[in-house]
This record gives C-alpha cells, sequence and structure tokens, in this order.
C-alpha cells in the first residue's frame, strides 16, 4: 500500500492541475471519450460488448456532432498497473468516465485514483461490496455485490443476445451483459448532462436504466438497487441458480 501510495503522489504531483480545467481546455474536440479497464488481453467480450453500445450509440443523432469514442486500457502487469492505468485514461486520454471489467482487487485501486481526479468510475464486475463503504461519490457498480447475491440475466429473446450472436457468433456471457449495460448507462448519463463533465455524477446518481440485466438504479453509495433474480454472483463469479 505504501508502494501504491508513493506512485500515486508522484502522479499528483506531476499533474497538479485542476482536473476540470484541462477538461475544459478540450471543448472543441468532438470525440466523447470512454475508458475500459480489463483484466488482461484475454477480456474480449467486454471489449465486444462495449464497442456494440458505443456503435449503437454513434447511430442516433447525437447533439452538436459529438460522437463516443471507447479507449481500453489492459490491468495487466505488477501490482499497481491499473491504478496507472486509470491515472493514464483521465490525463493522457482525456475520457468522461470509466467502465471498469475487472476484479474487485483492482477496483479499489481505481476507486482510489477517482476520489482524488473526480472522475466517474462505473464497475461492471467487481462485486465486493466494501467498494461502496468508502462512500465516493464518482463510484457506481452496476453488478449486485456478493451480499445481493443474484442477478437478472438476459433470455435469448432479448434484442442484445440477438445482435451479439450475430456478430460474434457466440451467445454473451455475463461479463459481456454487464459491461453493455454499463457503458449504456455511461452514455446515457453524458447526453443527459447535455455533455457537461460537471453534471455527469449527477446524473448518473438519477440513473433509471432498464438494462440488458435488469433495471438498474444506484442507492446512496453508487450500489445496484433493483429487482435481481436469476443468476448469483460470488467473488465476480456467475452461478446458475433456480428462480
Amino acid at each position: 500500500m505504501t508502494k501504491l501510495i508513493y506512485i500515486l503522489s508522484i502522479y499528483f504531483f506531476l499533474f497538479n492541475q485542476d482536473v476540470y480545467t484541462q477538461q475544459k481546455q478540450t471543448t472543441s474536440d468532438k470525440s466523447i471519450k470512454i475508458g475500459l479497464l480489463i483484466s488482461n488481453s484475454k477480456s474480449t467480450e467486454a471489449i465486444q460488448a462495449a464497442e456494440m453500445a458505443i456503435d449503437n450509440a454513434n447511430k442516433k443523432v447525437i447533439n452538436n456532432g459529438f460522437y463516443f469514442q471507447l479507449v481500453v486500457k489492459s490491468m495487466e502487469g505488477s501490482w499497481g498497473t491499473g491504478s496507472k492505468q486509470a491515472v493514464d485514461l483521465i490525463y493522457k486520454d482525456n475520457v468522461w468516465a470509466i467502465l471498469g471489467s475487472h476484479d474487485s482487487k483492482n477496483a479499489h485501486l481505481v476507486e482510489q485514483v477517482i476520489a482524488k481526479m473526480h472522475t466517474v468510475f462505473l464497475s461492471a464486475w467487481a462485486s465486493d461490496p466494501t467498494l461502496s463503504y468508502a462512500n465516493v461519490p464518482w463510484f457506481f457498480s452496476c453488478v449486485p455485490n456478493d451480499n445481493q447475491q443474484k442477478v437478472e440475466m438476459p433470455t435469448s429473446e432479448n434484442q442484445f443476445v440477438k445482435d451479439y450472436q450475430k456478430k460474434y457468433h457466440q451467445a454473451p456471457k455475463a461479463v459481456a451483459s454487464y459491461a453493455f449495460d454499463g457503458m449504456n448507462i455511461l452514455i446515457e448519463a453524458i447526453k443527459n448532462s447535455n455533455f457537461n463533465r460537471e453534471k455527469l455524477q449527477k446524473k448518473m446518481t438519477k440513473t433509471h436504466y432498464k438494462g440488458v440485466t435488469g433495471l438498474i438504479e444506484f442507492d446512496k453509495n453508487g450500489s445496484r438497487l433493483g429487482r435481481i433474480d436469476s443468476i448469483e454472483t460470488k467473488n465476480e463469479k456467475p452461478l446458475k441458480v433456480e428462480k
């Protein structure tokens, strides 16, 4: 932990400037970048689902010519790599928000970064309930935690399932479903903020999204609310249960 704090301190010193000031300097850029953090290069399903959500959004008419762009970074490497990748997404890639499709250990590291940098982080796989205990207003989770246990999953009649199968020739697993919902939530919140970074966090708190994994809303700590009744998750591993 001491090593991590030291590394982050260096980054914060090198980039010691107001986050919003830096972001406002690029308002002429019509590209709305959203970061995706994955566990390793084999995490293709999360990338595929996130890309589908981005592509769907860009097919629609967006105000003032804005369009969405996905920026993917892997957390492979030595301990603490996830923190560096999160910092790079915010400062180098200038993303509006980060979607996390990785384990709880890395989610805790990213949470420390976004707490300092005031950037929305939506977790779409980590299920550790203590992630919300820090009361970081920039943290949200569209996945039920280990205490909630069950999450509704899409049926074969769902349009997302059909589109995913048609494009990738396989049925989407839980990680893809969460990534798709998570990316759509971020896209909708950005649009509802009228493309205003400073309003994004507030719009996230008002999320009411009917996704492929069911209705998604957030409590005051950013944890998922809503009825969850067909897939159980434990330590990021989906376990089938009877209805």
